[in-house]
């Protein structure tokens, strides 16, 4: 064996997936949270959704503007919970910390 060449059967194999990192950091319990507080306006964010303010038509740009009126505060009654924000503050570095406990582990 040469100096400086590595057997293979003395190395040990870290893997570091995305699935790993995405479960680390909690990102599919808040994937799962985020569908379950939706659920609850799925219809006014189809409506939305359905009524677009693309092009120009003056018809199609009032019938947006009717339908954001109308789900407006249903809409943004379930988005400023302060649930959302805690959410967003959790996530926060989250990978980061995912990596960190990843990489402490191999020294």
């Amino acid at each position: 064996m040469r100096s400086g060449q590595l057997v293979t059967d003395q190395l040990a194999r870290w893997k570091l997936t995305k699935g790993q990192v995405k479960h680390a950091s909690g990102l599919n319990n808040s994937r799962r949270d985020t569908e379950r507080w939706l659920a609850l306006i799925k219809p006014h964010l189809q409506h939305l959704a359905a009524a677009s303010s693309a092009g120009t038509s003056l018809v199609a740009n009032l019938k947006h503007i009717n339908v954001t009126l109308a789900t407006w505060d249903a809409v943004w009654e379930v988005y400023l919970d302060p649930k959302w924000a805690q959410q967003r503050l959790r996530l926060y570095g989250a990978q980061d910390r995912a990596l960190d406990q990843f990489f402490k582990k191999l020294e």
